[in-house]
This record gives structure tokens, C-alpha cells and sequence, in this order.
């Protein structure tokens, strides 16, 4: 804020930066000289998506940060257990679904309830010795089985600025989806706490949602039982792809606006992303998840399915812990679909948040003086 050309690159979790309000600091990064913001390394539909006006880039999104993959939602299954239970279609038939793109919430709860077993009689009980169907732990992976049914929020007007546009009808479907899953269906077991990776590894928890970094971890290596992976549940078989919303405390860069030497920064910046590409995402999608982080030679299927499906949206990353961004599990947690009456609610703050975001662009702060 004094002006100081300190600090020329930053690596910023993204919820600090853009819910804290700083983006007026930095740097529109679209305009740099040495950026090739059109290449393969570079996340073009994410930093689109956490555009404001369509045109100006505050953040970079791309493989110059690990954390923009393994930050992405997917689902954990104990494969070992799925052969037993279901014999006849085993985790080959999972997997063969999810490829036909046929995977969807209510595939999901069918097979939950259809596994469940209260083997001490006392209710679901995640420690009690019980089997279960599907566990879900925290308002974040919610949120990440949200994300995953492709509701519309926004869009652009004719200038290209976001406004708000939401698919109410579809948010409803979600909704209903969502409670029938989580509060209907025998077998699924909900917490406000985290869910550990060591809960899914004690062999009694058949599917969980859980972020695609969660392969790397230990204890998940160290499973007795095989395990394998879907993506996110579609809402239903029409919706075309498979989504997966990258968590908002992956990391972005970004360019102070007091960054004077902005081609020697710019050319740094590409150089750090086309290496990482080459040198690290690579290594760590062929390599390290799908040879020795999976349990079965079609994991990478599905790793596949979960990547292309990555990015980000824009009334999430301003509003993850309220508002629109959050309508819909918000919603949900309620355990009554009352997604209206919500959204007459929070509609107008996120208006008013998107008025005053305009007004800020429209009067960007002074360039620093040589």
C-alpha cells in the first residue's frame, strides 16, 4: 500500500485474497508481455471464470501450482468391498458407468443404502462397528457435491461484467437430491467435522467424498482393502459432463500493482508454469497418481475424468461461506427445500457485491510512480 516494489510475484490462497477484497492491489496479469495465457499449461476457463468483467485477470489459475488438481473433489470407493457386495457388475462396472457418463447422484445413494449394515443395532455410527454407505464430513465437501451438478449462478451482460442468473429450477432439483442423499437414505452418514482419511481406511465406510490430493496421503497407501475412485455424481445423465470445483484455498498468482519491472516478472511467471507443466504436473498425474498412488490399472480413467472436469466458478470464490455462492447447501442443511425464499433472501447483497465490484473496476487504483 506504501508503494514498495518488495514483492513482484504472489502465491496467495485464493480465499484470503478475493473474499478479503484485495484485488484492487494487484495487477490486470492479461496484459503482461511474456504471458501465453492461450497454451496448454495455462487454466484459460478458470481465470475466465474469476474474471469480473470477462477481460481483466487479477489471478493466474494453471500448472504452476499443483494445488489447482489436488484441490478438486472426487469420490473414494473401497474397490475391495464393491467386488464383494456387488458381484456381478464389481469395480470394472463402476467404472464402466462413470466412463458412459451415466454416474449420478442417485446411482450413488442406490448403492449406499444397498451396502448399509447396522451391525451393533444402535443407529448409523461412523466408530460403532457399523458399515457404511457413503460418509460425508464438513460444509466444504457438500459444497463440492454442489458444485458437481453444473447449476447455473451467473452470467455476462452485454460488457462482459457477471450478473446474477440463476437456474432456480435446476438449484431445486439439486436441493432435493442433495437431502434425499444426505438426511433420507440409510447408509449415509453426515458430520460437521472433517472426515479423515484414516475413517475410509479403516475398511468400513464403502464411498466418501474426498479431494483427489487425499491419493498421496499415507494412510490411504498404507489401506489393507484395494480402493479406487469416481468423479463427482452427475445431477442427472443429462447434464453433459462431469464437474469438479476446484476448492477456493488452491493456491492463485498474482502481480502487485507496485511491480514495475513487469517483463522480467511475466517472463519468470511463464517459464515457472511451462516447466512445472512439463517437468512436474506430468510426472505427478503418470507417475505418481496413477501408478503409485492407485490400487488398479483403470484409476487413471477416472483421474482423467475428474481433471478435465476441474475449474472454478465466480460466485464461489466471492461468496464460499454465504450467499449464492453457497445457496444450494446451505439449503440443504436446512433438511427442507426452502431454496426460494433463500435466494430472496441473498439474491440482493450478492447484486449489491457485484454493483460495487463494477464500481471499483471502473476506478482502479493510480499506477505506482517510477
Amino acid at each position: 500500500m506504501n508503494g514498495s516494489d518488495a514483492y513482484q510475484i504472489i502465491y496467495t490462497m485464493g480465499n484470503s485474497a478475493i473474499q478479503a477484497g484485495n484485488t484492487g492491489i494487484f495487477r490486470d496479469v492479461n496484459a503482461l508481455e511474456y504471458l501465453s495465457l492461450d497454451a496448454a499449461w495455462w487454466w484459460k476457463d478458470a481465470m475466465d471464470a474469476l474474471s469480473f468483467d470477462g477481460k481483466t485477470y487479477r489471478f493466474l489459475v494453471g500448472d504452476i501450482c499443483l494445488t489447482n488438481y489436488t484441490k478438486a473433489g472426487m469420490v473414494l470407493v473401497n474397490s475391495t468391498d464393491y467386488n464383494a457386495h456387488f458381484t456381478e457388475e464389481g469395480i470394472d462396472g463402476l467404472y464402466d458407468l462413470a466412463i458412459a457418463g451415466n454416474w449420478t447422484v442417485e446411482e450413488l445413494k442406490t448403492r449406499a443404502a444397498e451396502v448399509y449394515t447396522d451391525l451393533n443395532q444402535d443407529g448409523l455410527d461412523l466408530t460403532g462397528g457399523d458399515y457404511i454407505g457413503l460418509a460425508v464430513g464438513n460444509f466444504e465437501y457438500l459444497k463440492y457435491l454442489e458444485y458437481g451438478f453444473d447449476v447455473q449462478r451467473y452470467s455476462r451482460d452485454d460488457e462482459g461484467y457477471v450478473v446474477l442468473d440463476y437456474d432456480l429450477e435446476r438449484a431445486s432439483q439439486a436441493v432435493d437430491a442433495m437431502i434425499d442423499l444426505i438426511f433420507r437414505t440409510d447408509g449415509v452418514y453426515w458430520q460437521e467435522e472433517y472426515l479423515k482419511t484414516s475413517d475410509f481406511a479403516a475398511g468400513n465406510i464403502l464411498f466418501t467424498v474426498m479431494q483427489l490430493g487425499a491419493l498421496s496421503n499415507a494412510t490411504l497407501r498404507e489401506m489393507e482393502d484395494l480402493y479406487g475412485m469416481m468423479p463427482l455424481p452427475k445431477l442427472d445423465r443429462n447434464q453433459s459432463s462431469y464437474m469438479s470445483n476446484i476448492q477456493n484455498s488452491s493456491t492463485l498468482v498474482a502481480v502487485p500493482n507496485t511491480c514495475r519491472d513487469t517483463a522480467f516478472v511475466s517472463a519468470v511467471i511463464e517459464a515457472l508454469c511451462t516447466e512445472s507443466y512439463r517437468t512436474v504436473v506430468l510426472p505427478f498425474f503418470e507417475i505418481s497418481l496413477k501408478i503409485q498412488y492407485s490400487r488398479d490399472s483403470r484409476m487413471g480413467e477416472i483421474i482423467d475424468l475428474v481433471s478435465e472436469g476441474a475449474t472454478k466458478n465466480f460466485l464461489y470464490e466471492y461468496q464460499a461461506s454465504g450467499g449464492c455462492g453457497v445457496l444450494i447447501s446451505s439449503t440443504v442443511l436446512m433438511e427442507v427445500n426452502r431454496i426460494s425464499s433463500n435466494y430472496d433472501s441473498v439474491a440482493r447483497p450478492t447484486e449489491e457485491m457485484l454493483l460495487q465490484m463494477k464500481k471499483d473496476l471502473l476506478s482502479p487504483p493510480a499506477e505506482p510512480s517510477e
